[in-house]
């Protein structure tokens, strides 16, 4: 996607993206622009064997441009690094109740 996205349709893309995250924010809505796949393979700065966002710098200045920045919740990139954590949070969270559902239900049989 990186790729696509050039001087002529970036305004475009960023729409699209506020469109996405609003009214509720990147924090509640992070999921619908990266897959849970995405985010776990990626970081913003490409540490501890994860690639970084940063290098996508087309899509990475997209990210951060169609973020509301409001005094109260930080920069765009400290948002988008809190998106991060807590979409990866979230999806460890799911397959661990999956997981303690599964041991639930074996022992009811």
């Amino acid at each position: 996607m990186d790729k696509d996205i050039n001087s002529s349709n970036r305004d475009l893309y960023i729409d699209a993206i506020k469109t996405i995250l609003l009214p509720s924010g990147i924090l509640k809505n992070f999921k619908n622009i990266l897959a849970n796949a995405v985010v776990l393979a990626y970081n913003v700065d490409g540490v501890q064997g994860k690639s970084a966002l940063k290098d996508l710098k087309n899509f990475y200045g997209v990210l951060l441009d169609a973020i509301t920045v409001e005094a109260e919740t930080g920069s765009a990139e400290i948002q988008l690094r809190k998106a991060l954590q807590l979409q990866k949070k979230r999806h460890f969270k799911n397959i661990s109740n999956n997981n303690n559902n599964k041991i639930i239900d074996n022992n009811n049989s």
